[in-house]
């Protein structure tokens, strides 16, 4: 796979994560208000997930993994400090809607957002090297 069908794959990837993440993201936050600033967060990490997607795909013949790898650095770092935050929270004994199930989501959608960050920063890497 040449880099460019690995920009495509993720970049075409993230959009539907996006597609997911966008709609269930608004439905766990009502009951906490879409004003809260966790979900600020997410909103943020949304519209630079989508911009760097988008921009990812438009950009073809050529790599330009640089926002998307900024989108999904920054989901990553929250999904990272959500999952470390359940985490810490259960093992205080608090009470978490949706018990242990929640954890183990939260730790496999950190996984995979930690893989697609390698990827882009191997893409960028590889835009590096390729560029004249």
């Amino acid at each position: 796979m040449t880099p460019r069908q690995a920009e495509t794959s993720l970049a075409r990837f993230v959009l539907a994560m996006v597609l997911l993440y966008v709609p269930l993201k608004i439905w766990f936050s009502v009951s906490y208000g879409l004003n809260n600033l966790f979900y600020l967060v997410d909103i943020v990490g949304m519209a630079l997930l989508l911009w760097g997607a988008l921009r990812s795909l438009d950009a073809r013949p050529d790599l330009a993994p640089g926002v998307l790898c900024a989108g999904i650095a920054w989901t990553t770092s929250n999904a990272w400090r959500a999952t470390a935050w359940h985490v810490d929270a259960f093992r205080q004994g608090v009470t978490i809607d949706g018990g242990s199930g929640v954890i183990w989501t939260l730790g496999a959608i950190t996984i995979i957002a930690l893989v697609c960050l390698a990827i882009t920063l191997l893409l960028i890497v590889e835009s590096r090297r390729t560029s004249p």
